[in-house]
C-alpha cells in the first residue's frame, strides 16, 4: 500500500509541490475502501462519504480496486499545474494516451506489489493481456469483469472512471475540496521551498509519521 517516490536523476531544485484534488479525491476514496488501514480518518471519511446515493456506493465498490490497496498511477498529477483545477485533471487524464491508460489501469487492478518500471502491455501485447486477464481472475470475478471491460474497451472503461469522479465531486467532494484547499496548498509551497534548501529524501522523511527514507536507492 507504499506510495513510492524516486528521486534518482532529478535536481532537487527542480523539484516542486502541487496540490491536486484528483489525489486527494484518490486518498479519500483509498481510505473509505480501507477502513481499518487509517483508523485514523476513517470516520471523518465515512462520514463525508454516508451523503452519497446508492448508484454511487455501488459503482464506488465496483471500481475500488483502483483505488485500495494498489492505487492507479492516473490519480497522480500527470503534470505540474499549481493549484490544479479538478476539471483540468479530469480533462488531462482524458486525453492520455490510452495505451498508458490502460497501462496503468491493468496495474492497478492485477494489485501486484514488486517494482515495475514499464506499463503492463494489455493492449497490444497478446501474451500479457492473457496473463493480465488470467490474473485477475485468480483474484476475484468483480476484478476480473473490470479487466475484461478494461481490454475489450479502455475508452469505455476510462469514461467510466471519469464520471464516477465526476459524480464524487457533485456529491461530496467539492465542498470537502474547498475545506482543503488552502491547507494542501500551503503545504505543498512549504515542501517545494525544502526541497530547494535539502536533499529530498531527507523533506519526505520528515512528511509524517509513516514515510520512510531509503538514500542511495537507484
Amino acid at each position: 500500500m507504499a506510495i513510492a517516490l524516486q528521486f534518482s536523476g532529478f535536481n532537487p531544485s527542480d523539484l516542486k509541490v502541487a496540490s491536486s484534488p484528483l489525489a486527494e479525491l484518490m486518498a479519500l476514496l483509498h481510505v473509505w475502501a480501507e477502513p481499518d488501514h487509517h483508523l485514523e480518518f476513517s470516520d471523518a471519511v465515512q462520514a463525508l462519504a454516508s451523503g452519497a446515493d446508492e448508484p454511487l456506493i455501488s459503482e464506488f465498490q465496483a471500481l475500488s480496486p483502483l483505488w485500495a490497496r494498489f492505487r492507479a498511477r492516473f490519480f497522480f498529477p500527470l503534470s505540474l499545474q499549481p493549484g490544479s483545477l479538478f476539471d483540468r485533471e479530469l480533462a488531462a487524464l482524458a486525453a492520455m494516451p490510452v495505451s498508458a491508460f490502460a497501462g496503468m489501469a491493468a496495474e492497478a487492478l492485477r494489485g501486484f506489489s514488486q517494482v515495475q518500471t514499464i506499463a503492463i502491455d494489455v493492449l497490444s501485447d497478446s501474451q500479457a493481456q492473457q496473463e493480465f486477464l488470467d490474473s485477475c481472475r485468480s483474484r476475484s470475478a468483480s476484478r476480473f469483469e473490470l479487466a475484461e471491460q478494461l481490454v475489450n474497451d479502455p475508452q469505455k472503461f476510462r469514461s467510466r472512471i471519469i464520471r464516477f469522479c465526476i459524480e464524487c465531486w457533485n456529491s461530496f467532494f467539492a465542498a470537502e475540496w474547498e475545506n482543503l484547499y488552502q491547507e494542501a496548498s500551503g503545504s505543498a509551497a512549504q515542501l517545494t521551498m525544502k526541497f530547494k534548501r535539502s536533499e529530498p529524501t531527507s523533506v519526505i522523511a520528515e512528511v509524517g509519521a509513516t514515510a520512510k527514507a531509503f538514500p542511495g536507492v537507484a
